[in-house]
């Protein structure tokens, strides 16, 4: 096996071509293996992929998921020749105690259809850069929460602290596991709005090409539903060789939020911690994939009442006591001990002030704004006020702000747009509310 640690691409996709060509019976295996050496085979899989087969031998302390699996249960699929030269020059390169080469990178994929895009809800990326790049374009935690606020409003201490859990994962060359985060809160304060945002808050601080696939947990609410998480079995309706999930973790680098997680039934639980621990999932048809620079969000409302109640005698910077608190309280509140040792960070939501609420308001104006071609240069500031009244009647937190911007300024947009008006413009209070043209130094 040693003979090919340290061999161009091209090799690994002759081998690829020619499978059982290159089968050997006597291979020297890594030296934590017993027995040291047994045969070295491949074999393609008609579905696309490369089937790596050795002896099954005991291994100490492979330091590699990859590595252990292979050896540990005889085989491993690999999906491409580049992911195959990635493990033969990384991970198993280490098993033997060999230097890591450089890795190939994946070329980026075209973009699906918009159509695709629609059932599949998440958009290919393109993996991430070569390690050299990666160090030279990762944002800081501070850039990256910077941007996220600008999104978000009232909640810098939780934005602070996924930006360092998410810029610490990417800073890794040879991630062994996913990156999870649990985002937690009552409803409307900013939970998954700060998941969607998170790509698009990435590319402004300098990093490009992760893109978010969401999955409703509210929707896997029965044992029937763990096939929308993984797609039916074969031979049954709605089979599927690549399903949605399968296929996200399949395309180069994401983030995966699992939205609502506590209202996954617990058979979707099983696959989830697998997937947590490696990322690391089956497909129905038994191809491993295998994605652990994943970086995975979780999110939920369950008990955000008695956890505001707990840590109000909690100092909230206090990084490391909110984190206990938390768990304590989910822990008695049955969250399995299972998904609670998986999560490496904790990011608690907090209800909003009324300084955040107010600018959430003012950022909700000036999205519905954009919607209809207008670039709001201002906007008079009873307008938020109210905004934030109507929202607070819903009681719907900071989700009803947009949707309240909606039922007081939408007409008022829509005839302006009707009108031709100048696309940089100032807000009137009125009444009525009226769109004029900005003044622009």
């Amino acid at each position: 096996m040693r003979r090919y640690v340290g061999a161009e691409l091209e090799q690994f996709e002759r081998l690829f071509e020619r499978a059982a060509a290159a089968n050997v019976r006597t291979a020297a295996y890594p030296g934590a293996c017993s027995p040291s050496s047994g045969p070295l085979r491949f074999r393609r899989v008609k579905a696309g992929g490369l089937i790596v087969e050795v002896e099954r031998c005991e291994i100490e302390d492979a330091g590699d998921f990859l590595v252990d699996v292979l050896f540990s249960t005889g085989s491993c699929l690999f999906p491409d020749a580049i992911e195959l030269a990635r493990f033969w020059n990384g991970p198993l390169a280490e098993a033997f105690g060999l230097p890591v080469g450089p890795l190939p990178e994946h070329p980026e994929p075209p973009l699906p259809e918009p159509e695709l895009l629609e059932q599949l809800s998440f958009a290919p990326a393109p993996a991430p850069p070569s390690p050299s790049r990666r160090r030279k374009r990762l944002p800081t935690a501070a850039a990256l929460a910077a941007e996220l606020g600008a999104v978000v409003h009232g909640q810098e201490l939780a934005l602070g602290w996924l930006a360092e859990l998410v810029t610490s994962q990417l800073g890794k060359r040879l991630p062994r596991r996913p990156a999870t985060a649990l985002l937690i809160g009552s409803s409307g304060v900013g939970k998954t709005s700060t998941a969607e945002a998170l790509p698009d808050a990435l590319a402004a601080a300098g990093w490009k090409g992760l893109h978010l696939h969401r999955v409703d947990c509210a929707e896997l609410t029965s044992s029937y539903d763990v096939h929308r998480f993984l797609g039916a079995n074969p031979g049954t309706v709605g089979y599927t060789p690549t399903p949605p999930l399968v296929a996200a973790l399949q395309k180069g680098s994401r983030i995966l939020l699992f939205d609502e997680i506590d209202k996954a039934h617990e058979d979707v639980r099983e696959p989830l911690y697998a997937l947590l621990d490696s990322g690391r999932i089956t497909a129905p048809d038994g191809r491993a994939v295998a994605a652990p620079g994943t970086i995975i969000l979780l999110t939920s409302a369950d008990g955000a009442d008695e956890l505001a109640t707990r840590l109000h005698r909690v100092e909230p910077h206090d990084r490391l006591l909110v984190d206990r608190e938390v768990r304590a309280q989910l822990r008695e509140q049955d969250w399995p001990p299972e998904l609670l040792g998986r999560i490496d960070t904790i990011a608690f939501f907090r209800p909003l002030a009324a300084a955040g609420r107010r600018s959430a308001a003012e950022h909700a104006i000036a999205t519905l704004a954009e919607e209809y071609g207008f670039t709001l240069v201002s906007s008079e500031p009873v307008l938020a006020d109210v905004v934030v009244d109507l929202a607070e009647q819903q009681e719907t937190g900071a989700r009803g702000l947009y949707y309240a911007a909606r039922r007081l300024l939408g007409d008022t947009f829509a005839r302006a747009a009707a009108d031709g008006v100048q696309p940089d413009v100032s807000l009137e209070a009125g009444p009525p509310p009226t769109l004029v043209r900005a003044s622009i130094c």
